[in-house]
């Protein structure tokens, strides 16, 4: 029996794949403002995020799509960050 965090996850990747483009400008300027109002470094933000400093660097300056599971990881990140600062 799958839990329902596997069937959350795979219902979010049959959502995603039917997304054509994801925007990475749109995911650039989030990244960007949570990773500066935290006052994290790329390397600290991308160890947070679960990827590695260059992928980070380079989702953040617009110059890669992720991948959907990059993105689902990326997406937690940034909701772990804000819901990090509302409890503060």
């Amino acid at each position: 029996m799958a839990s329902a965090g596997t069937a959350l996850r795979q219902n979010l990747h049959l959502k995603l794949r039917t997304v054509p483009v994801i925007m990475p400008s749109l995911l650039a300027k989030a990244l960007k403002a949570a990773r500066r109002q935290h006052s994290l470094t790329i390397r600290e933000a991308a160890q947070l995020a679960g990827v590695s400093a260059a992928t980070y660097s380079r989702l953040e300056r617009g110059q890669r799509a992720p991948d959907v599971d990059t993105l689902l990881r990326l997406t937690s990140f940034i909701l772990s960050l804000r819901e990090r600062a509302r409890h503060r």
